[in-house]
């Protein structure tokens, strides 16, 4: 799971919301479609995703693998809730899910052969969307 890593590294930066969420997105893209190399999208979501069905133990570990996204997520939307970069009623367990779901999409849409342009657009569109609808008027909401 190289991609848990990026997460909590990329959000801890000191950036604008929209910076970091793209440098995650990127980072996972990167890990999901390497130059010159067959797509690999992400194990928990390509993988443990269909095993979990039948193996508690990899329902365990996908369930902890998402449960590490949100919480990464989440943490950067209510720090960027407190300094004011989010709207007061913003939801920033939500946003969490909605971010990890973008994330989600990439790695399905990765594995599927997209075109590399294709799953950086999504994200970059993902984020434009989270951020026209919460983020205060700071220019965050383009990525």
């Amino acid at each position: 799971m190289r991609a848990a890593g990026l997460a909590p590294g990329a959000l801890k930066a000191d950036q604008p919301l929209a910076g970091a969420l793209l440098s995650v997105h990127e980072s996972a893209l990167a890990l999901y479609l390497p130059v010159d190399e067959a797509p690999r999208g992400c194990f928990l979501i390509g993988t443990a995703l269909g095993e979990s069905r039948g193996d508690a133990k990899v329902r365990e570990k996908l369930a902890n693998g998402l449960n590490t996204f949100d919480a990464a997520f989440e943490r950067r939307f209510k720090r960027a809730k407190a300094q004011g970069e989010l709207d007061a009623a913003a939801n920033p367990a939500a946003l969490a899910k909605v971010a990890s779901a973008i994330l989600h999409s990439l790695a399905l849409r990765s594995r599927a052969g997209d075109s590399r342009e294709s799953p950086g657009a999504t994200a970059k569109a993902g984020i434009a969307l989270i951020c026209a609808a919460v983020c205060q008027a700071s220019g965050d909401a383009n990525p």
